[in-house]
């Protein structure tokens, strides 16, 4: 596990350990880490490390620790990662580079040093006979790999990118762009390992109850993350275990916006080129260019009421804090959990306003859109 002093990794290593699991936790803020596990010392199935996961020699000790206590590696998870929001005419150079060597190099020298250990594991390992126990049993059954000759190999490498890997959203452009270039690398990689029987998955989550999400709460620019729902750790937890660990899918998105954010990935910016091309092949300007209008419309009013959702939750967040005396608690980091309330237990209720407003501008796109379909087929007959 790597990031383990916080968020969900933090969540996702305890989960581990309370299941009998055998666990190395790394960070490179190694001692809030053993901070938190000073006085549980499960049975030596917990192994902290000091892990800069910029750093391929640290990937090696640690790998290399890692083999010699527990005898192999079953499944690994990539989750250590910065935000810092910006647009990209505000970002420094500092700003650049932290976030691409951590979010995406990191992964990159996780997944190829990992991916060696799995293709040289063995039977017999303390975590061989421990994964099959408890929850053990159905999870520990698929973290293993594949059975060849009675010898068991290979494994699953789950790294975690965002919803922003998929659909980009202003103010957290250098994020995004960190989180697609993991989505590519992983599914390239899934290709690469699958005859090793090393399985890849690429999580995307949309913005979970993190620390992460608390330093997003003080940015204007990242008022956009807060029009979607703010998922809790018990919905990573349960998607992870129930569902990434058993499946081995090679994407897997965890969002109420999953299928409106893959639609915009597939067809967001060529739309209206398309529609150019094909006005141009039959001479009709004047429909492209009505075409255009129509397009640019219709992203300004999705925008538009996203920006205003996701700004008045973010402020609605801010004032439960304020209330609560919390708002100085809010660093970035703490112990490694969010300060903000959990979202599941404030009320949509005052958001109807932007909800009609949301419903009149995609009914008011869809019969502009009528009317132009059934006036250009009028004009082109």
């Amino acid at each position: 596990m790597t990031g383990s002093a916080s968020g969900m990794s933090q969540r996702l290593t305890q989960y581990f350990l309370d299941h009998g699991h055998y666990v190395c936790a790394t960070d490179v803020r190694i001692d809030e880490l053993k901070r938190q596990h000073e006085h549980n010392k499960y049975d030596g199935r917990l192994l902290v490390q000091k892990l800069d996961v910029c750093n391929p020699e640290d990937w090696d000790h640690c790998i290399s620790k890692v083999l010699a206590t527990f005898g192999n590696i079953d499944l690994h998870f990539n989750i250590a990662g910065v935000l810092m929001p910006h647009k990209i005419q505000d970002a420094t150079v500092r700003e650049i580079n932290l976030q691409i060597d951590v979010n995406v190099k990191g992964v990159v020298f996780g997944t190829r040093a990992i991916a060696k250990a799995m293709q040289n594991r063995t039977v017999g390992g303390q975590v061989g006979r421990q994964v099959g126990g408890q929850v053990g049993g159905q999870v520990g059954g698929q973290v293993g790999g594949r059975q060849v000759g009675g010898q068991q190999v290979g494994g699953h490498i789950v790294n975690f990118s965002s919803m922003g890997g998929l659909a980009t959203v202003s103010g957290v452009t250098l994020y995004a762009c960190s989180k697609f270039a993991v989505r590519g690398f992983s599914m390239a990689c899934s290709k690469d390992l699958a005859e090793h029987g090393i399985a890849v998955t690429c999580f995307m989550p949309d913005a979970v109850q993190t620390p992460m999400v608390d330093l997003q709460l003080q940015m204007e620019e990242s008022a956009m993350a807060f029009s979607g729902e703010i998922l809790s750790l018990d919905q990573v937890e349960e998607a992870i275990v129930k569902e990434v660990i058993l499946q081995r899918p090679v994407e897997f998105w965890l969002s109420s916006r999953a299928r409106l954010a893959r639609f915009g990935d597939i067809f967001g910016a060529s739309r209206a080129v398309a529609l150019a091309e094909w006005g141009m092949k039959r001479a009709v300007s004047g429909l492209v260019v009505f075409s255009k209008c129509i397009d640019v419309l219709t992203d300004v009013c999705i925008v538009v009421v996203g920006c205003a959702q996701g700004m008045a939750k973010q402020n609605k967040i801010k004032a439960r804090l304020n209330d609560k005396e919390q708002a100085a608690t809010i660093d970035g980091y703490g112990d490694g959990r969010s300060s903000i309330p959990d979202q599941r237990t404030i009320s949509t209720r005052s958001n109807w306003p932007l909800k009609i407003l949301t419903f009149v501008g995609i009914a008011w796109c869809a019969m502009v859109l009528h009317w132009w379909v059934k006036h250009s087929l009028e004009f082109l007959r």
